[in-house]
Order: C-alpha cells, then structure tokens, then sequence
C-alpha cells in the first residue's frame, strides 16, 4: 500500500482542495492517507470530517517581516523536528502540499529526508512557502496562470486549474435550492460574501444600498462573518425584520454549495478558491480584491479572469454605492455573455482528476 501525505493548511483555499482530491482518491485501495495538522485549526476540523487520519505539528504561523522573525525560525525548527519525527513514523511515499505557513517545515523535513514531493499553487502569485520548495518539488501545478515561472530541477509545470469538490458540479434546480434557503426562487438572488473572516468595508457598503437592491427585485443573502455579524447584529435584525425573506444573513454558510445553486450574482473577494467555485457553478460575479495582501495576489486572480470577461473587477478603492449599483446593472445587462463565457471555460480538463492522475503516475 502506497501512503500519501497532505501538507497545507491556515484557511480554506489552502484545505479544500486537499480534501477534494482525498476525496477522489479515496476510494483506491492501494492508497493510505494522512494529514499534517495544526490542532483546533480548521484543518484538523476539516480532517476529522473528511475521515483522514491527523497527524499534529505545531503551529508557527506566518513569517513576520519583522524582528520578530528570529522568534518565527525558533518555532520553524521544533516544527521541522515534529515533522521529522512523523515522517520517520509514517514513512510517506509521497507529499501532496498546497503551501501555507503550515507546509514550510513538512517541506523543509521532505528535504532532508528525500521524500518526493508535489506542489499546488493556488494562485497565479507564488506563495513564499511554495517559492522556497518549488526547486526540488517532483511536480509544480498552478491553479491560475502564473504571473511568473518558477524554475524546478526536472520537475514538470503544469497549469491544472483548482481543484474543486464535487459538491460544487452536482446539478441542482434553483427552485430546490431556493426552498432550503426558504428563497423565492422567482426572484433574482444575489449573494454576497468577503470570505469566511468576512469584510467591513463590503458590509458597510451593502447595508447602504440593501433598500435599492430589494426595490429592484434582488433578493438578498449575505454572509458577514462573525465578528461582522456580531458588530451589526442589531442592524441586522432590524433589516431582517423590515425586508422578512428579501433579506437573509448569516455569520458562515456551510452549505456555499448548494446556496450558489439558487444565486443569480456573486459579490465576493478573489481567493483562488472563491474564483474557482464561482466558475463552477457558472455564476456571474463582482469580485472585489482584497488589497494589501502579499504581492496583491488576490487582484492578479481576479485581472485574470475579469480579462476573460468571466467575472466583473472592482477594486476596493472604487468600492461606493453607486460603482456597486453600476456594476450590478452592468453585470446583468451582460448576464449571457458571462454566462457563455464561463460554459467554456468548465468545458476544461477537471483539476481533480488532473492532479489525482498525476499522484497515481508516481506509482506506475
């Protein structure tokens, strides 16, 4: 029996695609699987759910830019040693990461023990992690068009697409999407959501135009996040109370899937991962970058895909009432072309069953 070990973790962009392809490879008999997890992160969590065996190191988190990194590199190296020590145990033929914070040292102990390993980038920037790795990696795949190519040994580079869970290409009617939500699947649904910490800035923003949006026959479900929801909770009553089922809002949704389902509009952020489930479920969309983050990734994501008119870009400092309201009316005018656009888009090669054949072939 071959075993297979996942590496990465810290949010969801760097987990969900992990437990898509556990999820496809499963089922094989000759494969064992295991995951390097930070306890009571949300990779352990999302393990446990998936029934995949943990294996637990340290969390050390991101690299500070700081003095504070001497500090970080203390914590690198006992979680180098943990990783070690598993490796050692477990005795992995091959490692499957996805980057993060949470992969350096699993990578970093690969090294010393030689262990092949394959790297997903998510996005078209490379994370540090992955930057540092790619070099000896036995395989680099990307999840978006890279800005700029990595140099590997002899490793080949390839150009996957995200790997996505199959949930999001299950076809489900409006109509019984709708009823879960207790949505009127007559009306327009427009979805919103600033990722799973949620964004104050695209709230505020919401909050001010909801009265437009519902008099134009939107109805609305929107996903705060949970200080967000906490900081408006009494606003939020109050709407929820006046605009009854035009209005929903949630702290987390976890059924995203089915919810997209129902949605004629997308508004959210540029996470690989949100961009990647959006096109799936072949949703028009108003993706709003989230700025300041290492190298802008999320705004090369979304130029990517805006370029292709598969989605509508709008920045964060452009983000008002009125440049919403506009690119809403936009959006909409313009429906069928996304819509046509982003059906051959998915008429591509699935990302799972790339990666996953990919795995399989190291052991041919």
């Amino acid at each position: 029996m071959k075993k297979i070990a996942f590496a990465g973790g810290g949010s969801g962009g760097h987990i969900y695609p992990i437990l898509a392809i556990h999820e496809n490879l499963k089922n094989y008999k000759e494969f064992d699987f295991f995951y390097f997890v930070c306890k009571s992160k949300l990779e352990d969590n999302k393990a446990l759910e998936a029934n995949i065996k943990r294996e637990y190191i340290s969390f050390i988190g991101g690299m500070p830019r700081s003095w504070k990194i001497i500090f970080w590199i203390f914590k690198l190296f006992f979680a180098t040693i943990e990783a070690c020590y598993i490796l050692k145990k477990q005795k992995p033929d091959l490692i499957f990461s996805t980057g993060g914070y949470a992969s350096a040292s699993i990578l970093l102990a690969a090294n010393l023990f030689k262990i092949p390993y394959i790297i997903h980038n998510l996005d078209s920037i490379m994370g540090l992690s992955n930057k540092i790795f790619a070099k000896n990696s036995n395989c680099l795949s990307f999840g978006l068009e890279p800005k700029t190519i990595i140099k590997t040994k002899n490793a080949p580079i390839i150009l996957s697409g995200n790997p996505i869970r199959q949930e999001f290409f299950n076809e489900i009617s409006k109509e019984i999407a709708c009823k879960d939500f207790g949505l009127d699947f007559n009306k327009k649904i427009l979805t919103i959501t600033g990722g799973s910490q949620g964004s104050q800035i695209i709230n505020n923003i919401i909050l001010d135009c909801i009265e437009e949006l519902i008099a134009n026959n939107w109805q609305i479900v929107h996903q705060l996040g949970e200080k967000e929801f906490q900081r408006l909770k009494n606003q939020i009553n109050n709407l929820t109370e006046k605009y009854f089922n035009n209005y929903k809002a949630f702290s987390y949704i976890d059924k995203i899937a089915l919810l997209y389902s129902a949605t004629d509009l997308i508004i959210g952020r540029a996470g690989a991962m949100t961009l990647a489930e959006i096109c799936a479920k072949k949703i028009p969309s108003i993706i709003i970058p989230l700025p300041n983050l290492a190298q802008n990734h999320q705004f090369y994501n979304a130029s990517i895909l805006a370029s292709k008119d598969y989605c509508f870009l709008l920045e964060q400092k452009d983000l008002t009432v009125n440049n919403l309201i506009t690119a809403i009316n936009k959006i909409t005018e313009k429906k069928e072309v996304y819509l046509k656009n982003l059906e051959v888009k998915f008429k591509e090669k699935n990302a799972v069953i790339t990666i996953s054949n990919i795995i399989k072939s190291f052991f041919n």
